[in-house]
């Protein structure tokens, strides 16, 4: 493998990122055009161009890494605010059940209670 087969980005931007939004909204502050492609050394002489290509993919593939790790852990919120919500809903639903029982239970009651009621009066005006 020669040297330029070894180095490059890993995947487009936009194609690897293109459901978060997060990234999205990075990359369109961060990458709003192409950089110029270098054919010499620098106007200051000091860094070759090849030494920056080699720089610029570096940096390239740190942030798709890092914009990876991003989209993993919005995928673990998602999916751990997804798993809140359907505990919600089954709390809700579970105390929406209690308080069926408990009206049950309270109509049952009172009408026992007029039942006893009924047998009081009963033996009362039996006396």
């Amino acid at each position: 493998m020669s040297n330029k087969e070894k180095l490059r980005v890993k995947k487009p931007y936009l194609k690897y990122f293109g459901k978060s939004k997060a990234m999205l909204k990075v990359m369109q502050r961060v990458f709003y055009m192409r950089p110029p492609k270098p054919y010499s050394k620098c106007e200051h002489g000091r860094v070759d161009y090849k030494t920056l290509r080699i720089l610029a993919v570096k940096q390239a593939n740190t942030i798709l890494d890092m914009g990876k790790t991003i989209m993993q852990m919005e995928n673990s919120h998602n999916r751990k605010t997804h798993k809140l919500e359907d505990k919600i809903a089954s709390l809700q639903h579970d105390w929406n059940m209690c308080d069926e029982v408990c009206d049950q239970k309270t109509f049952k009651i009172r009408e026992l209670e007029r039942q006893l009621m009924d047998r009081e009066e009963v033996n009362i005006n039996a006396n």
